[in-house]
């Protein structure tokens, strides 16, 4: 599926609507043709040639964004279009990166996920960044401090499946860890890998039992 971004400026929720297709081999191509067609003044459509993963077609999309707020969102509608409201009210507040938070509970002082919104200052720098497997959320803590998250609505995938494995997700916190202090990278490491031990022993006693 294409990766897609909701831009806004001010307080109009949508101004320009950037649509990546980083190589899908269903048919999001013609979906993505056909609404750039439909709605050329507002819809930008790119197309990668090759699978280079969801970091990299964000990457895409924010060199390619125009306005003043940018707002990052996946293409399977589990945060529904309305949410960008409580990210734009949210950041109005004077913050630099507002994060769509599940409306769960957790200690930690800001949680990630991929639906949030930046302002452009914090775009432009994380665009500098040249290495070929950039990873968004570390580079937006290596850009700012001043973040913060706003409770959003994670709805249940309707339509296929992630494309996240264990190993990915390992290897993508390992990778945002670089971005940050030693200390707090190596407990971030020890935590994964104590999960992936735990899973794993769970996983074999549930086979042998």
């Amino acid at each position: 599926m294409a990766h897609g971004k909701w831009i806004g400026s001010g307080t109009c929720p949508i101004r320009e609507i950037i649509l990546v297709n980083d190589y899908s081999k269903d048919n999001s191509r013609q979906v993505c043709e056909n609404l750039g067609k439909r709605y050329a003044a507002n819809i930008i459509v790119i197309h990668h040639e090759t699978n280079g993963g969801q970091h990299r077609a964000l990457m895409t999309g924010l060199r390619n964004s125009r306005g003043n707020l940018v707002v990052l969102m996946d293409d399977d509608m589990q945060n529904p279009p309305s949410e960008v409201t409580k990210l734009i009210n949210k950041i109005n507040e004077g913050y630099d990166v507002v994060i769509g938070k599940r409306m769960v509970s957790t200690k930690q002082r800001v949680s990630f996920s991929n639906f949030l919104i930046m302002r452009r200052e914090i775009v432009t720098k994380i665009t500098e960044d040249q290495s070929s497997d950039p990873v968004i959320h570390g580079l937006i803590l290596q850009s700012t401090a001043n973040t913060t998250n706003v409770l959003t609505v994670h709805n249940p995938r309707k339509h296929g499946r992630s494309n996240d494995t264990v190993a990915r997700l390992f290897k993508h916190w390992l990778n945002v860890s670089s971005y940050i202090s030693p200390s707090v990278s190596y407990s971030l490491a020890l935590l994964i890998i104590m999960m992936i031990v735990g899973l794993s022993v769970t996983t074999y006693y549930f086979l042998h039992r």
